[in-house]
């Protein structure tokens, strides 16, 4: 599935629709070259789950944790990581075992793909312009 957004209220829009159709738990792969907006989604993303936690770019700490009515939410940034192994030395594993949603950036870095539940590519089309393909979902059960 693709989305155009042609500005910033149209990106959040999008992004408050993927809130309220998400299921939890949940391993959100946000990929996409620097500044297309992979910190943007995940704060617009925790705000709307509810969190009223300051929401910021983990580039340094590498993980955030914020807290929402729906459970504990993990960002992630891989950017910085140099081996895939790193990524369980700082407790990926107790992590993903949480009834949390988790969002990384810079996903490739550890091969995340097979255990996502949506992919998510982000492009800058514009200067406020961004295109959103969820190129990996949960099969929707009745």
């Amino acid at each position: 599935m693709k989305f155009r957004s042609n500005n910033q209220e149209e990106s959040i829009d999008f992004i408050k629709k993927f809130a309220k159709d998400l299921t939890i738990p949940s391993l959100i792969l946000l990929k996409g070259e620097m500044g297309t907006g992979k910190t943007f989604f995940s704060k617009v993303l925790a705000k709307e789950l509810g969190s009223q936690d300051l929401t910021s770019s983990p580039t340094f700490s590498i993980v955030n944790k914020y807290n929402s009515p729906k459970g504990n939410i993990y960002h992630l940034d891989l950017y910085r990581l140099e081996e895939p192994d790193e990524l369980y030395a700082i407790g990926f594993d107790d992590i993903l075992n949480e009834q949390a949603v988790i969002l990384v950036e810079w996903p490739e870095i550890a091969e995340l793909d097979a255990l996502a539940d949506y992919i998510i590519e982000i492009e800058t089309t514009g200067d406020s312009q961004r295109e959103f393909n969820i190129v990996k979902e949960p099969v929707k059960t009745k």
